[in-house]
């Protein structure tokens, strides 16, 4: 044993190495030896300094005798307390105190607080089938011993300070709040003044009946005062009938105090004055007995014992406080019965609210789903709560990448991108009979015509207004919108959460007999217009429109014979550059508003626009170089008229639920599956090409035409079959006989019966492996094409053109501008638009501003709080290393620790 002392209340302090399986443990356990007269101050200080022990938020003493400790009568019950004792110990931190002496309850708790150590640590293990096990609280067992108590091994070893007694300790994190709750099971006499100084300090004591000894005494006199009313104290009954009973009772137990009358007289004493102290009120009662021997009593269940003996004690007081603190006390001891009986309970106007720590404290707990229906069943709305906090996973989310698929297609961001996707319109569904008008042909004809909007749009006030209702009489629109509260585009996707449920953004079909034509309202048209042309689905319908006006065009262009129409052809290269300054002035304002969206495809598509627009002018009408001859002109621009049409489908498909998972389908189909497959086709083809050839031609000279037909033999049989050399004729002279059928046979059956269903099968796995996901990868490409359209500019090409000359007119006459008011000497500052660059816009950054200046003030303010408590529990702590009663008794006291409850030697 080691030692140092550091005070003069400090005797010593060190490590204890305890006798087991004949021979000293390796692993020493702390240790101090103190005086009486230490500060609780002292004591706390060494447990969380030097121990490294945090403060629990419940402290249970256990007091039981040390001479007359017998086996409980029945063994289900001793196992049961200790079973009760871990589960209750697992779901909280708690300090458990014994008296620290290897005989007894002390030693039943402690073997049963090492075997739950050693079970932890085996769960611990990697390989452990159940390596996923839920993370416990500290399991700390302390031991509080007097000196004179203790036993040494031998003899020859009292001096080196081998004793039995235990201080046992876990230590891992616990939670700053502690309670103190005291157990009594068959306590001796010694341990009235225990009780006696506990009430005197209005701490529940819980009194296990049955267990014998000063316990069941103790039950005894309060079911006797219980049954004539606990507040109801008849100085007579106690002096007539109770202290009788007790004084006979007390023979029996403990024989010494048949003739010591004084004694006798002085332990019955005590027991009467510690139950007037517990039981003062009937609000506010510090003494609970449980009968072990009831059918309703089962130890197992000790939690919620502890926790009614605790709730006991509580002054019946009604403040949110108080409930907060009690339902949170519930929570960590995972007892939701408790939780509706004793914290509930008191709240009868159900006034107190559910607020989002509590119910976010039962979500990230495990096997809290129980407190969770009782909070909803109380009226707490989640969406209200945890909107905010909904936001800002989504946002943290889709910062950290923004090609996350399954993040873009889960239903809330899907309904999100429909209601972007349509703006701030809604299209009706309205039918006549059995004819109804398709969705893009009512946003063409509303978007150029006045008339039809009031037959099918509908204007709102927020782009994310999830449903609309109408009045029957009225026929106005009700808006149903959220508030707002600054909220931004993403932050709306909190509010879709809980409307996801209620259909999509275009409007459930309708007859016209049923809702009416005509929808009266008040906005203004030329705001009508601006409403419907900014919308995405207008610019997506309006742009498809006019670049199947621009493939019709290029298309005829193309087919114009001779040298083509110049009219024609200078429309369609105009048209190709209006297009390729479109996707530069897209790219460019794309990259400005979100520098995290790749841009590499935009990039490429820039290119290829700019080149086919130059190839066009110069092959078409410049026509100067290689492009003299109009056929090189033709071929060049046919890889126009492929690319535009190849563009198209690229485009325009992907917002197709039924083609645009096929298209990313077809896409692995051909860049992976086939390119794969030409690989092994590629030897079969050449080598049987130029084999056939030479077998049936034996005598052709090597010539280009030797090549053209080597390669159209070899390559065209991917499609078709050609046998008509193997027959003899005039005009081929193909050396007939069995080896080139041979060749053939073998040629054939290699490519069309092997390599082809080798092809087919590639394209069922690919289409088998990513059916699964293809639907996430449709919604990101569909994502993508709405971002893409809600960047676009209003009028598609080649009406864009008039975009850019009035982009230009009015940059020249702010330049004008400028240039004027500094010739006049005119002091002038540019207004810069702040909102450039930013994610937010100035109302919107103001409110978060303000929102993060109040959450900055509440972290200060808690800050403060937990100052204040952990100093409170500090001044307050419940633990009582040496009571001041027993100062004649002993002057030293011994407390020291290990790592778990193990056996020591007598």
């Amino acid at each position: 044993m080691q030692c140092r002392k550091d005070s003069r209340y400090l005797c010593g302090k060190g490590t204890i190495h305890f006798w087991k399986n004949f021979a000293f443990e390796q692993e020493g356990h702390p240790y101090i030896r103190v005086t009486h007269d230490i500060s609780i101050e002292d004591v706390l200080t060494i447990f969380t300094r030097d121990w490294k022990l945090t403060l629990p938020r419940i402290v249970l003493v256990i007091i039981s005798s040390l001479t007359t400790w017998q086996e409980w009568g029945a063994r289900r019950q001793l196992e049961n307390f200790k079973e009760g004792l871990i589960k209750a110990a697992n779901t909280t931190a708690m300090w458990i105190l014994t008296n620290g002496i290897n005989t007894g309850i002390a030693k039943e708790i402690g073997s049963r607080v090492n075997e739950e150590l050693v079970q932890r640590l085996i769960m611990r293990c990697h390989r452990h089938p159940h390596t996923d096990f839920e993370k416990r609280p500290p399991l700390c067992l302390l031991g509080i011993v007097r000196e004179d108590l203790l036993t040494c091994a031998d003899k020859f070893e009292a001096n080196k300070g081998t004793g039995t007694a235990k201080l046992q300790t876990c230590r891992r994190s616990a939670r700053p709040r502690s309670r103190s709750s005291r157990s009594s099971a068959r306590g001796a006499p010694a341990a009235t003044r225990w009780f006696w100084s506990t009430s005197k300090r209005q701490i529940p004591v819980l009194v296990l009946q049955g267990s014998g000894g000063v316990a069941d005494l103790l039950a005894l006199a309060y079911n006797e005062i219980d049954r004539r009313g606990v507040t109801l104290w008849d100085p007579e009954f106690i002096e007539t009938v109770l202290k009788p009973e007790i004084s006979s009772r007390i023979c029996q137990m403990f024989p010494k105090f048949r003739d010591n009358a004084l004694s006798r007289n002085v332990f019955k004493d005590r027991i009467i004055e510690c139950l007037r102290l517990a039981c003062q009120t009937h609000d506010q009662m510090y003494f609970t007995v449980i009968n072990i021997h009831h059918h309703r009593n089962n130890l197992f269940h000790l939690d919620d014992i502890l926790l009614k003996a605790v709730f006991k004690s509580q002054m019946r007081r009604h403040q949110a406080h108080q409930i907060k603190k009690d339902l949170l006390l519930t929570l960590d001891w995972n007892c939701p019965q408790m939780a509706k009986t004793k914290v509930f309970s008191k709240d009868f106007a159900e006034q107190y609210q559910i607020d989002r720590e509590d119910f976010e404290y039962a979500l990230l707990r495990p096997k809290r789903e129980e407190f969770l229906h009782i909070f909803l069943n109380r009226g707490f709305q989640i969406h209200k709560q945890f909107a905010t906090m909904a936001t800002g996973v989504l946002n943290l989310c889709y910062l950290d990448s923004t090609c996350n698929r399954k993040f873009i297609s889960h239903p809330c961001c899907q309904k999100w991108l429909t209601n972007e996707f349509f703006g701030r319109i809604s299209i009706r569904d309205i039918t006549w009979g059995f004819f109804g008008v398709p969705l893009w042909l009512k946003v063409t004809l509303c978007a150029f015509t006045v008339f039809p909007m009031y037959i099918w749009v509908r204007f709102k006030n927020d782009p994310h207004q999830m449903e609309y209702f109408e009045d029957a009489g009225t026929k106005q629109v009700l808006q149903i919108t959220p508030p707002r509260n600054h909220l931004s585009a993403m932050q709306s996707l909190a509010f879709f959460y809980r409307s996801c449920s209620k259909g999509d953004r275009y409007d459930t079909g309708v007859t016209a007999a049923q809702e009416g034509i005509f929808m009266h309202t008040d906005t203004p048209v030329y705001k009508m217009m601006n409403l419907m042309w900014t919308a995405p689905i207008t610019k997506f319908w309006v742009y498809q429109l006019f670049y199947v006006l621009f493939l019709g065009t290029l298309s005829i262009a193309v087919l114009w014979p001779s040298c083509g129409n110049m009219v024609l052809d200078t429309v369609c290269v105009l048209w190709i550059f209006l297009i390729g300054f479109e996707t530069i002035d897209r790219t460019y304002r794309l990259h400005h508003s979100n520098t995290n969206i790749p841009l590499g495809s935009k990039y490429v598509e820039v290119v290829l626009l700019m080149m086919f627009g130059t190839a066009y002018l110069w092959s078409r009408l410049l026509r100067f170089g290689m492009f003299e001859e109009p056929y090189n002109g033709r071929v060049l621009t046919c890889l126009c008229l492929l690319y535009f049409y190849y563009r198209q489908t690229l485009i325009y498909l992907p917002i197709s639920p039924q083609l645009g998972p096929v298209l990313y389908t077809v896409k692995l189909m051909v860049f992976r599956d086939f390119a794969n497959f030409m690989r092994m086709a590629l030897l079969v083809i050449l080598s049987g090409g130029i084999v056939l050839h030479a077998i049936l031609y034996p005598d052709y000279p090597i010539t280009v035409e030797l090549f053209r037909r080597v390669f159209h033999k070899a390559w065209f049989s991917l499609f078709l079959t050609p046998i008509t050399d193997l027959e003899d004729s005039d005009t081929s002279c193909p050396n007939a006989g069995v080896w080139p059928y041979v060749f053939a046979v073998l040629y054939f059956v290699h490519l069309k019966l092997i390599l082809l269903t080798v092809l087919y099968a590639l394209f069922s796995t690919t289409a088998t492996d990513v059916e699964p996901e293809s639907d996430a990868i449709w919604k990101f490409q569909r994502y993508e094409l709405v971002m893409d359209f809600a960047m676009r500019r209003c009028l598609p090409p080649p009406l864009n053109a008039i975009t850019y000359a009035w982009l230009a007119m009015h940059g020249l006459f702010a330049l004008c501008v400028r240039t004027v008011r500094r010739k006049k000497g005119d002091t002038y500052f540019m207004v810069q638009d702040t909102t450039k660059g930013q994610k937010l816009s100035d109302r919107d950054y103001r409110y978060w501003k303000q929102k993060a200046l109040e959450y900055s003030n509440s972290l200060e303010s808690a800050n403060v709080n937990t100052a204040e408590m952990q100093a409170e529990k500090y001044a307050k702590f419940p633990i009582r290393v040496t009571p001041a009663s027993e100062a004649k008794m002993s002057n030293e006291d011994l407390c020291y620790g290990e790592q778990g409850g193990r056996e020591r030697s007598a």
